[in-house]
């Protein structure tokens, strides 16, 4: 082979493999350098949706919190207020059976044992329609000769126990009818309880 001829296919060879080395690595480099771009890419993305989710998860904590707080403190609430609701029945019951005839009929004969009245003045007593006949007949045996003439009793249209005793024709009266005593122990009661309730002892 002529020596011209040799040294330009050695030539060719070697330009052509230096060449094939040099776009080689231009896309080795490029490649690498995309693959880096996609890596960075990723790993900010995945920082991105971590830190998301993190912040959401920190929410979600904080919200779950709140609503278990809530519910408890709505719960505690809700038991206070049945209980209120418990004594109050209790109290209701117990005046229902202590203002029973024969006992209404003892306290109106103490009372009217007390009052002093002017001659031309009448007690007027206001009793239970259902329990009215038993009051008179325990309450006449029971007070004084003198005292029956100046003492009405008639049926109270709105008492469902007890009674309502006072000067007739005033229209001023003492209540001591269930829902007026009722009433007056709640008033009574119900704040210690709710100040027992609410106490952290």
């Amino acid at each position: 082979m002529d020596a011209t001829l040799e040294s330009l296919i050695d030539k060719i060879k070697k330009d052509g493999v230096a060449k094939a080395k040099s776009e080689a690595q231009e896309i080795i480099n490029s490649a690498r350098s995309k693959a880096q771009e996609i890596i960075d890419k990723a790993r900010e993305e995945s920082e991105r949706i971590v830190a998301k989710a993190g912040d959401e998860s920190e929410k979600l904590e904080k919200n779950a919190r709140s609503a278990i707080r809530q519910a408890a403190r709505d719960a505690v609430l809700m038991a206070k207020e049945e209980l209120v609701k418990i004594f109050d029945r209790v109290i209701k019951n117990e005046v229902r059976k202590s203002l029973s005839p024969e006992f209404t009929a003892q306290l109106i004969a103490k009372i009217v044992d007390k009052w002093s009245l002017a001659k031309e003045e009448q007690l007027e007593v206001l009793a239970a329609k259902e329990d009215i006949e038993k009051i008179k007949n325990v309450l006449l045996a029971k007070i004084k000769e003198e005292a029956r003439g100046g003492l009405i009793i008639n049926v109270g249209s709105s008492i469902n126990k007890g009674f309502r005793i006072g000067i007739k024709g005033e229209e001023v009266y003492y209540d001591f009818s269930e829902e007026a005593v009722i009433e007056a122990f709640k008033e009574l009661i119900n704040p210690q309880i709710k100040e027992i309730l609410n106490s952290d002892g």
